[in-house]
């Protein structure tokens, strides 16, 4: 996909995640490991291809549908073919990929206001089984 330049002020919303991937390797990983045992801390992140414009709070009682409601004045010129949003778990050294969605540069340019779900994909850009 073509990158094309995000110029000016970009306004997002990050509402909630309606449900999450449970039972992935990497929750084998942890009980195998004990790693990550506890409450899940999950967050948020907004990027422009590899720049990190934006992050939420971190939500604690509510690991399969975390609820944010955070907004971001991104100003930005950036050359990207994506917004990417990010989903993952906070550990005490690093961070758990939860998950990435993409919303295309050119779409954003197209349309005046998108106001939709977004898929969470995992590693490979695929989407999640339930």
């Amino acid at each position: 996909m073509a990158q094309i330049l995000l110029h000016g002020t970009l306004h997002v919303t990050i509402y909630e995640v309606d449900r999450l991937h449970t039972g992935g390797p990497m929750d084998i990983l942890k009980k195998i490991t004990g790693l990550g045992i506890g409450t899940p801390k999950i967050y948020a992140t907004i990027d422009l291809e590899k720049a990190r414009v934006g992050r939420t709070r971190v939500i604690q009682n509510e690991p399969q549908n975390p609820r944010w409601y955070e907004a971001f004045h991104i100003y930005c010129a950036h050359m990207v073919s994506n917004v990417i949003f990010t989903v993952k778990d906070d550990n005490p050294i690093g961070a758990t990929l939860i998950g990435r969605a993409y919303v295309p540069t050119q779409k954003i340019l197209d349309e005046e206001e998108i106001d939709e779900w977004v898929e969470i994909l995992n590693e490979e850009k695929k989407a999640y089984t339930f």
